[in-house]
């Protein structure tokens, strides 16, 4: 489900960029600033309501389950803003 997320973001980050006439963003960069724009999820488990057994259980997942963590467009934005705007 992330992936039409990722890329609406990164298209209007395009679209900032070719306000100068050139465009910069590439996929290195493109990987860096969403990496890098992310809120981090620490945790590796969970309580959640299961309504079939009519009780809370633990759900546990691993590093690889969450990626780099939740993008945050705001900040993609403001972080490409302040390296290339």
């Amino acid at each position: 489900m992330a992936t039409p997320h990722v890329r609406g973001i990164l298209a209007l980050v395009l679209q900032l960029d070719m306000k100068d006439g050139k465009i910069d963003l590439n996929q290195t960069l493109a990987e860096e600033l969403l990496e890098n724009s992310t809120f981090k999820i620490t945790w590796h488990n969970a309580a959640v309501y299961d309504p079939i057994i009519s009780a809370y259980k633990t759900v546990k997942w691993g590093d690889d389950a969450v990626g780099s963590g939740l993008i945050q467009a705001v900040l993609v934005i403001h972080n490409f803003m302040d390296s290339y705007g």
